[in-house]
């Protein structure tokens, strides 16, 4: 019954509508036909406020209806909802908490005098505020960023990296609008990149000066806790270290040339020579201008010859950028041959570095994803492009003491084969050690050749020390996960088997993705499922074709996604849903999160735009640019140039820009987690991914009132715990798909 006839029906009645008491007097005046309109229009209102998270307005409009009907269905309905409620409201306590400690932890950090860790105490507490938006126009707030940009000016002045890179990245956590933020945080960056690169020694010290500073801040706020696990000494490991000339090995000024032609004729809008060339010669002014460089390239100590370089990019600049200059490839060349000349005159370095970091700084003015792929850097990045690679089969992690650990042994791999178990420590790779390695110098000194041998010296919890030497295999991983892990390589995907709610995790798009979506829905069904939550959070993207197949199993007709340039021009056809008899018609939620991107953003805005599933969560990362390959300098390196940007079937543009106010994918349901939210989730959601040889138990100490892990999970995961009671409320007869 529409909202006209059921107003005709109580006008009928005699009512009044507007300004309508208490409920108990509508049984009393009502005849049953307007009685039931109302519980009707009640319903109505109650699981449009559903819809879009108004979870204490869908209460109060259920009981109402419930009262009227006693409809058992409405009643089942209000004891899930109040269930949701009661968790919700704990962890808003809990967040409360949170928040006055932080608040706390800043006022304590300003009276011992340590005012640059103010703002990460204010940074903290805007997470665990209710209202962000808020929050930010209070006024100690705003005294508080006020300060802290004074600061990191100061620490910008003195060459104090890691300071600058921390304030920075506090403002922009409280401020996530204002590109000023992200500006200052990725100039920052490139500078302890830098250092990362050339200078290890001198990245050293600062993380250690770094450190001890953070050791004062942490001893002010755990006075209180002594049992508190102090900050840990840091420390690289010199058989782990970069070689940067390994790593500039190969490069090229054909490289160069040919990378910098594709970008201005292929990229998504306009771009032009100057343009180029003017970044090129940014990023070399910020090369010189980095303190700590002079041990590896002792001319830079020279604040002169520094000087005599930077008066030399001066000029190429002007005469690059001005009007009509460098129309040309010719002319282009002949202008880096001017900058290569003037480093020979000057600083002296190495042409590979003036070629690489012009390059790099070029690019940067185009955006975060276009970029060259160094010679060195092509195996891997193909490598992780294949959705399998070669090596011994484990998800490693750096633990608090600085070594690996080992998260979970994958299914059918040589570790496992070998007996390698969740919660071993890498102590060593090939004899050396392997405290302080990253998790990225670990992956490529592990994997290598198929049929060559690695050693890895294995810590087992008990203490016990073992060589185990492995033969490395192609390893294939899976993108697709279960709620639980039942054996190798099987999942039971169902999270409420009582209701018939199926549960997939998707955590890249592959090759092989759409075919492991299909298979784990044929298993929901199988398992008698009637709904499915798809979790993309954390989901950095992929394959496009990928999250268009899988996008169209959910779909029968209609457009996934279409990509245009920045003057509205198609790069190539929309892709459009087709329908099949398998495709999936169960009511379906979508789960994204901030690290939702890419073809998780295809994927979610899609169905959003169809109306074919909810949206909970929170609003998407917003990367929505088409990377295409180019092949340069004769396939020996290649560009990855952003060549248009992707369009949601509402027309809405995926992608960031640094102005932005839209972007990404809204969620119908915005439920935000803390950060200490999503370690636990993350935590509890590692523990049951875990894949075991042996019976072995997972700790069995829980929380009072929760009898599993899996039901703990449920119950800490505020985003899915709305998930699930969505689609059990539909699934009961709500109307909210």
């Amino acid at each position: 019954m529409g909202k006209r006839s059921r107003l005709m029906v109580w006008v009928a009645a005699g009512l009044v509508i507007a300004g309508m008491g208490a409920t108990g007097t509508y049984a009393q005046q009502e005849n049953p036909a307007a009685q039931l309109a109302r519980v009707e229009d009640l319903k109505f209102a109650a699981f449009q406020a559903l819809k879009v998270g108004q979870f204490d307005r869908t209460s109060e409009l259920l009981a109402q209806a419930e009262t009227m009907s006693r409809d058992p269905a409405l009643a089942t309905m209000k004891t899930w909802l109040a269930d949701y409620q009661t968790r919700l409201k704990a962890g808003q306590a809990e967040r409360k908490k949170e928040y006055d400690e932080a608040v706390s932890n800043l006022k304590k950090l300003e009276e011992a005098g340590l005012e640059t860790y103010a703002i990460d105490a204010a940074a903290s507490a805007s997470q665990y505020s209710l209202d962000k938006d808020a929050f930010a126009k209070e006024q100690w707030v705003v005294d508080v960023m006020t300060r802290t940009r004074e600061l990191a000016a100061a620490a910008e002045q003195r060459s104090d990296w890691m300071t600058a890179r921390r304030l920075y990245s506090d403002l922009s956590a409280i401020e996530p609008i204002n590109a000023t933020w992200r500006s200052k945080v990725n100039d920052v960056n490139k500078r302890i990149t830098l250092l990362a690169i050339y200078s290890p020694d001198k990245l050293e010290a600062v993380y250690k000066s770094d450190a001890e500073s953070r050791k004062k801040a942490a001893a002010i706020l755990d006075a209180d806790k002594p049992t508190t696990k102090p900050v840990e000494d840091f420390e690289m490991n010199p058989d782990f270290r970069l070689d940067w000339k390994q790593m500039l090995q190969g490069v090229k000024l054909e490289m160069v040339r040919d990378a910098l032609t594709h970008a201005r004729d292929g990229y998504f809008r306009d771009t032009s020579y100057p343009e180029l060339a003017a970044g090129g010669i940014a990023g070399l002014q910020l090369l010189i201008s980095t303190n700590g460089l002079e041990n590896t390239f002792p001319s830079l100590a020279d604040a002169n010859v520094r000087k005599a370089f930077a008066d030399q990019l001066d000029v190429v600049k002007r005469d690059a950028t001005a009007a009509g200059a460098l129309k040309t490839y010719t002319q282009l060349s002949d202008a880096m041959q001017k900058i290569l000349k003037a480093n020979s005159e000057t600083v002296k370095l190495p042409d590979e570095v003036v070629l690489y970091e012009f390059t790099n700084g070029a690019l940067s003015v185009l955006d975060p994803f276009t970029n060259v792929i160094w010679p060195f850097d092509v195996p891997e990045f193909i490598k992780s492009t294949q959705g399998n690679f070669i090596g011994v089969g484990i998800q490693i992690a750096n633990d608090d003491d600085g070594f690996l650990k080992v998260v979970s042994p994958l299914p059918d791999s040589p570790a496992i084969k070998a007996g390698i178990l969740a919660d071993d420590r890498v102590i060593k790779i090939n004899g050396k050690s392997a405290k302080g390695v990253t998790t990225n110098q670990a992956v490529k000194a592990i994997t290598g050749r198929e049929g060559s041998q690695v050693t890895l010296t294995i810590q087992s919890p008990d203490g016990t020390l073992k060589d185990y030497t492995l033969t490395r295999a192609k390893i294939d991983v899976a993108s697709v996960k279960g709620w639980t892990q039942k054996s190798a390589g099987s999942w039971d995907y169902m999270v409420d088997q009582q209701s018939g709610i199926g549960y997939v995790r998707l955590t890249n798009f592959t090759r092989e993705s759409s075919h492991e979506v299909q298979a784990a829905i044929k298993n929901i069904k199988d398992s008698n499922g009637k709904a499915i939550i798809l979790d993309l959070r954390a989901n950095p993207g992929g394959l496009l074709n990928a999250a268009t197949d899988i996008a169209d199993q959910f779909l029968s007709d209609g457009n996934i996604v279409s990509t245009r340039t920045a003057s509205n021009i198609e790069t190539s056809p929309p892709i459009d849903a087709h329908a099949s008899r398998d495709d999936l018609t169960m009511p379906t939620i979508v789960l994204v999160n901030q690290y939702s991107a890419s073809a998780s953003e295809i994927v979610s805005g899609a169905l959003k735009d169809h109306k074919r599933a909810l949206i909970v969560g929170e609003r998407t990362f917003g990367k929505g640019s088409v990377q295409l390959l180019f092949p340069i300098a004769r396939n020996e390196a290649l560009l990855k140039l952003t060549t248009s940007h992707y369009y949601l079937p509402s027309g809405r543009c995926l992608h960031r820009e640094e102005d932005s106010v839209d972007w990404g994918v809204d969620p119908d349901v915005t439920i935000d987690m803390t950060p200490e939210e999503m370690r636990n989730v993350n935590k509890l959601r590692q523990e049951m991914d875990v894949l075991r040889t042996a019976p072995v138990m997972l700790p069995t100490t829980l929380p009072a009132g929760f009898t599993s892990r899996e039901q703990q999970l449920l119950a800490s995961d505020p985003q899915l715990g709305a998930a699930v009671l969505l689609l059990k409320v539909q699934l009961l007869g709500a109307p909210l798909m």
